[in-house]
């Protein structure tokens, strides 16, 4: 099973997140049939399961209840299983539609995943009586939606990327550019996400296009982060960006 540091978050807390979507979507329960989506919801590793990189499962969770996931057995080891009965039962495979033909005989409200194994299981649950919720793949949103722990270790490509600077992430400074430091300098204060972000010219070595740039970037990044940005700045074109302008002449506030 994943640790914590890897999968970003424990399964019971995925679990929970699945749970409060399904209320949101107003459905009984979620259908997975996609081997990642189980994967990423359960933290489990390839190595989990013998002879394939990833869990050849399906899983139920129901907006109330244990979960159920069905995975062949002979295919976990002990330790595995006992990690994986913590959180849901375990079945077969084989015992994977009995299970949605009866949520559909209870009439409920079944949420799909967008496997391919989706169709089919879309019929078994109208067939038996229930009624499938069409919408976003909800896993897909909650994948999506990264806890801090997977963000402080995204973030420094994220932000090289959105700097122009991937193609020189191991490029030494003194290879670097006045203008690619500037940016530099600017992704190494983004990297643990501050609340209070403070500028002294940050596109003062930047050409017209570049220092746009890097100025949206910052106030993007700080209206997602809910942080707070002061700039000291001659640009008077990133000053009028700026939600509150401060003038300084002579040392005296005008």
């Amino acid at each position: 099973m994943h640790d914590t540091r890897f999968a970003g978050e424990p399964a019971e807390q995925k679990l929970e997140r699945v749970r409060s979507e399904l209320a949101r979507l107003r459905a009984d329960a979620l259908v997975i049939s996609d081997p990642h989506a189980v994967a990423w919801v359960f933290n489990i590793r390839g190595a989990d399961v013998a002879h394939t990189p990833l869990p050849l499962a399906f899983a139920i969770v129901p907006r109330e209840g244990r979960p159920t996931l069905f995975l062949d057995g002979r295919k976990l080891s002990n330790e595995a299983r006992d990690r994986l009965a913590a959180l849901a039962d375990i079945s077969e495979p084989s015992e994977l539609a009995p299970a949605v033909a009866t949520l559909g005989q209870e009439r409920k409200s079944v949420q799909l995943d967008q496997a391919t194994a989706a169709d089919a299981l879309a019929r078994l649950v109208g067939s038996s009586g229930g009624k499938v919720t069409r919408g976003t793949d909800p896993i897909a949103l909650l994948k999506a939606v990264k806890t801090s722990d997977v963000l402080l270790t995204n973030v420094r490509p994220q932000a090289l990327d959105r700097l122009g600077l991937t193609g020189r992430a191991d490029a030494f400074p003194a290879r670097l550019s006045g203008g690619e430091r500037q940016r530099v300098a600017v992704a190494r204060a983004l990297v643990n996400r501050p609340q209070l972000l403070l500028c002294d010219e940050p596109t003062g070595s930047l050409d017209r296009a570049t220092g746009a740039a890097v100025a949206g970037l910052l106030l993007e990044l700080a209206a997602e982060a809910g942080a707070a940005v002061l700039i000291a700045t001659h640009d008077e074109a990133l000053g009028a960006r700026c939600a509150r302008r401060l003038h300084l002449a002579d040392g005296v506030l005008a």
